[in-house]
């Protein structure tokens, strides 16, 4: 499975805590981190900290993968237009934004554009929207939009399975609720791969805990 560790925290002592873990990652190939940003509104989660202090504690070794979370995506993108570190933006349907703006910030930069869904989002507005976009990418959260930690929810692998039957090019990741047996589910059902923090971050072994999910 192709694994992307995730980072959902809002101080920055957090980020912090995670850096020995995340050397250890770097040193298994792994160059591109999803840092997931939140504004309060979209979600009820607010991730306050600033794309600088992403750019100097992680991008030296790491590539971002943006996730907005936010109601106003050409707010975030323009407070991220200076950082050098982003390899893909991943955008929900129900923000506000202006694609030919999203295009243009992702071409400039050389980024991919990518698109996610919630567990209550519209499967038919999103599968049109990733068709007008162009996108080559998908991540379907499994647990409520926002916060880590949440349990998974089984319904998001007949969203998987779907999408890959109606564009079978696609890669579908799935964002959330990862463990070994979870990921085994998402492995049968033709997902690509997967977004996680916790269970990375919560290990005691992070080497071991993503070599686990890699040979899944």
């Amino acid at each position: 499975m192709n694994v992307t560790p995730s980072i959902n925290f809002f101080d920055e002592q957090s980020v912090r805590g995670i850096i020995p873990k995340l050397k250890i990652l770097r040193e298994r190939g792994v160059d591109m981190v999803h840092v997931d940003v939140s504004d309060g509104k979209f979600t009820k989660a607010l991730m306050g900290l600033t794309p600088a202090f992403f750019d100097s504690i992680i991008g030296p070794d790491f590539t971002f993968e943006l996730h907005l979370m936010v109601q106003d995506v050409g707010v975030y993108l323009k407070a991220w237009s200076s950082s050098k570190n982003i390899g893909a933006v991943v955008i929900h349907p129900e923000s506000d934004f202006d694609l030919a703006d999203v295009r243009e910030f992702c071409s400039a930069r050389k980024a991919a554009l990518a698109w996610s869904l919630k567990l209550d989002g519209n499967l038919e507005d999103f599968i049109d929207m990733v068709e007008v976009s162009g996108a080559t990418t998908v991540e379907l959260l499994s647990v409520p939009i926002g916060f880590s930690g949440g349990n998974f929810d089984e319904s998001v692998l007949e969203r998987a399975v779907f999408i890959k039957k109606v564009h079978p090019d696609l890669k579908v990741f799935i964002d959330g609720g990862v463990n070994e047996k979870t990921a085994v589910l998402m492995k049968k059902n033709g997902v690509d791969g997967i977004v996680t923090g916790s269970y990375l971050w919560h290990s005691s072994d992070v080497g071991l805990a993503y070599d686990t999910l890699k040979g899944i």
